[in-house]
């Protein structure tokens, strides 16, 4: 009998998650990167290096601008995001622009 409800209750705990129960959007906190293909660079970068004030937001904004001309390549951008939010997850502003600032100034 104890068997039986062990086995159950394994049973049920691997399945649950195949069920989608524990699914929820990009938009409750969770990152899903299907939903994060979807958006620009701008909200990318706004979202994810969780940037607080208007100055990140300026230079952020000046990033973006920066890679549609040309300046700066994207494949520099997104290495840079990636250390960033490996590195603090909470505010990883701060290591995102000193990354860029590192990774340009090696390009040139």
């Amino acid at each position: 009998m104890r068997t039986t409800v062990f086995r159950a209750l394994v049973m049920f705990v691997t399945a649950l998650p195949l069920t989608g129960y524990f699914r929820t959007t990009a938009t409750g906190g969770v990152f899903n990167r299907t939903s994060a293909r979807k958006l620009s660079l701008s909200d990318q970068l706004k979202l994810g290096l969780r940037a607080r004030n208007s100055e990140d937001r300026a230079y952020i904004e000046s990033v973006v601008k920066s890679v549609e001309r040309g300046k700066i390549p994207r494949r520099l951008v997104n290495a840079a995001y990636s250390y960033a939010r490996r590195r603090r997850a909470n505010y990883p502003f701060p290591y995102f622009r000193r990354a860029l600032e590192i990774l340009t100034a090696r390009r040139c």
